[in-house]
């Protein structure tokens, strides 16, 4: 990035496979001239790993490249021309607050556009009074907030004239990814000691300069080592030279782009991508750690990361005759759980054929991560994998002592009921699953203000997407703890640990804890949060909300700075107008939920199978079928239930767990023995909630439903077993459930 880059030398291309381009947030295909400055090639998003670039202001970029902020005008930022003032409120948060007199570009291009402005809002017709008013007040009215900066000469305004963009992220501009590097004032000019992370520079993709081997004899490096390797794994790193008897096959790479005098920053000319594998020609390397990285003999296909830990990236075959590769993905397991961390496997489940090179075409190397793509489908656990999980960690346990409750809609009290009909009915499905359990838990953390219940309310709705989801939209991972979880979000390793440290509940275990999506759990973080003060600046919502009066811009502050807060304002105003109770009695909605905990259970059995699922629709019968996918029997075994994910799945009758682990074409299975020979298995699921050994009762819930193993979508499996042997969950055989169980 530095001054010193030439221009090109030559005229080219970037044309990434539309499959993998889809992949990015941002536009990775382009073209250049002989000539084009690298600064007007080059976008945000190709370096934002290797540099954070997200987390550099414009003010940064002003003052670390040297240039002069007293003579920059708003139009050296050409972004800002695409801009509106609802867009500016929303990405430069500070301007929010200023009023319309305060910011002139603001304030002229609302008086050029007055007149037709005024046709549509009446109010604006009073000069005086509409320029003191706030600019996110303003914005919200849709006629002054889609003014765009188009119609104003940016060139007249300075830079600083617009209170906040100095301090605006790269990140908080719209699309800022694919911005190039010449539209921020100074970025070019900042020297590689001022980034938090250089010498990745570019290293997205790479060219299949020249193929070697794949002929019988695979003579390459045999005795000589390679040189400028960029294949190996997390454990040897990724500079793992090869010099082996059976020889090593490899691709040799160029630089994407050509930089002349300046060299190449990638360090991509020459590099050797060498094939993996077992065979001839293929190179295995030290993979895997923990108890699962003996696996294999803790060896693993050579490869490369493009896409993160999600799977590897192995060269699997070559052909110098025709100048070809192809590419397969590898996957390995990690299993830690609250009684024992196993480790990781060596990426050697696989390989998954994936995608075909030729010489002078492209090849993801990935110096720079991608997110993983979709469509992956991952191979089967082997069976020496699975085996090592049960005998060291017969089950998990993770929800050992919460609770899991279920609403009956004919049993809510009159508010939950009002608060349900306020919203639209396509809401009321989710919102039922949801609202009485943050009724109950808000009353049992002692919020009886209206105003501050509803506030709560509307932060539920904002966080959930409308009762949708307990799981952040953008599945953003903050830290390796990753995405927000809950009806409040909440973030980061440390608060999760704190929020659950403050329920009572056991220690946070990692990104494979999802008790914060438990709906329970997930009110009463929610309603004892926002109470006491756990998130955000970590003040109670009194300080906020109380006796009358409603700072709706402190309230947000208190979850997720200030954004969206005049939208969640109105939407705490709508839930007020329906909350008409006296005094402190707020509605708590226990009779409308039934709570089941997932502790020890008696154990003891009724001699009466019940419906794990009451009510759910039986989509396919026990007895020979049509395959309905790959991999799928075409003799059921069970009867299956059409369910969502994560419903929650009753043991038909009391007994011990003999099984709870990953069941090949099954996946997520839990079996209970109920006695004289006697035994029901749960497949399919989402999440499994007891472990080898529990005892349990009829009706307590034992799994989420999902869709893991083979299968066309959510749903339960259920199989009954006749003469089973005590304490062996592979014995018996399958019979009709049908015999024992009312669907």
């Amino acid at each position: 990035m530095p001054p010193s880059l030439p221009p090109f030398d030559s005229t080219g291309n970037l044309n990434v496979p539309q499959d993998a381009d889809g992949q990015l947030d941002y536009n990775l295909s382009r073209s250049w001239q002989a000539g084009d400055s690298v600064l007007n090639v080059l976008k945000l998003g190709d370096v934002q790993d290797a540099f954070n670039l997200g987390s550099f202001t414009l003010g940064d970029a002003v003052r670390l490249g040297g240039v002069d902020p007293t003579i920059l005008s708003l139009s050296n930022f050409s972004f800002l021309k695409e801009e509106t003032i609802a867009d500016l409120v929303s990405q430069i948060p500070a301007i929010a607050g200023f009023r319309v007199s305060e910011v002139r570009p603001l304030y002229d291009l609302i008086t050029q556009n007055i007149p037709n402005v005024a046709q549509s809002l009446p109010q604006m017709s009073n000069f005086r009074a509409w320029t003191e008013q706030p600019i996110a007040a303003l914005a919200q009215l849709l006629e002054v907030g889609n003014l765009s900066l188009n119609h104003l000469d940016l060139s007249q305004y300075s830079f600083r004239q617009l209170p906040g963009l100095e301090q605006a992220t790269l990140s908080s501009i719209r699309d800022w990814k694919n911005l190039h590097l010449a539209q921020i004032p100074g970025l070019g000019n900042v020297p590689f000691s001022a980034f938090f992370n250089s010498g990745q520079f570019l290293g997205l993709i790479a060219i299949h300069d020249v193929t070697y081997g794949g002929d019988s004899a695979h003579q390459e490096s045999r005795s000589t080592p390679t040189q400028h390797s960029i294949s190996g794994s997390y454990e040897v790193g990724f500079h793992y030279e090869c010099a082996q008897v059976q020889g090593c096959d490899y691709l040799e790479l160029n630089s994407p782009i050509s930089l002349g005098s300046a060299g190449d920053p990638t360090r991509l000319h020459g590099a050797r991508w060498i094939r993996g594998g077992n065979g001839a020609g293929g190179q295995m390397v030290p993979g895997g750690h923990g108890g699962l990285g003996t696996l294999n003999g803790g060896q693993e296909p050579t490869g490369r990361h493009p896409f993160g830990q999600a799977f590897k990236v192995v060269l699997s075959d070559t052909d110098e005759s025709t100048g070809t590769g192809k590419f397969g993905l590898y996957f390995r397991v990690c299993h830690r759980s609250a009684f024992v961390d196993l480790g990781c496997t060596p990426y050697f489940i696989g390989p998954v054929p994936w995608f075909p090179t030729h010489e002078k075409g492209k090849v993801l190397v990935g110096l720079t991560e991608l997110p993983p793509p979709s469509g992956i489908q991952e191979p089967e656990l082997p069976p020496e994998v699975q085996a090592m999980i049960h005998q060291y960690d017969p089950g998990t346990a993770s929800d050992q002592g919460s609770q899991i409750c279920q609403v009956d809609s004919t049993k809510l009290d009159a508010l939950s009921q009002q608060v349900l009909a306020s919203l639209p009915r396509g809401e009321q499905a989710q919102a039922i699953k949801m609202i009485p359990l943050i009724m109950q838990s808000c009353a049992k953390a002692g919020v009886s203000e209206p105003a501050q219940l509803a506030y709560i309310l509307a932060t539920a709705q904002h966080e959930t997407d409308f009762w949708n989801t307990m799981d952040e939209y953008s599945r953003h991972h903050y830290d390796e703890c990753g995405w927000g979880e809950g009806m409040i979000q909440v973030t980061w390793c440390d608060k999760k640990r704190f929020v659950l440290q403050r329920l009572g509940l056991s220690a946070y275990r990692g990104i494979s804890d999802r008790r914060l999506t438990q709906p329970a759990i997930a009110a009463d973080a929610l309603c004892r949060g926002m109470k006491e003060g756990w998130y955000g600046h970590m003040r109670p919502l009194a300080q906020c909300i109380a006796g009358g009066k409603a700072d709706y811009r402190c309230a947000r502050q208190q979850v997720n700075g200030t954004d969206q807060w005049q939208l969640i304002a109105g939407y705490a105003q709508k839930f007020q107008k329906v909350l008409t109770f006296t005094g402190s009695q707020a509605a708590t909605g226990t009779t409308a939920l039934t709570c089941s905990s997932t502790s020890q259970g008696s154990g003891k059995g009724t001699g009466q199978l019940q419906n794990p699922i009451p009510g759910a629709p039986v989509t396919s019968e026990f007895g020979p079928r049509a395959s309905p996918c790959a991999g799928c029997s075409s003799l059921h075994r069970g009867i299956d239930l059409g369910v969502a994910s994560h419903t929650p799945v009753k043991a038909a009758d009391g007994g011990k767990v003999v099984y709870s682990g990953w069941m090949s074409g099954y996946g997520e299975t839990v079996i209970v023995e109920h006695g004289r020979g006697l035994m029901t298995l749960y497949a399919h699921n989402s999440k499994r909630l007891v472990k080898v050994g529990d005892a349990v009762s009829a009706g307590q819930i034992i799994t989420r439903s999902g869709q893991s193993g083979a299968g066309t979508g959510p749903h339960l499996h259920i199989t009954v077993l006749e003469g089973a042997t005590p304490g062996n969950p592979y014995s018996g055989r399958e019979v009709d459930p049908r015999k024992y169980i009312k669907f």
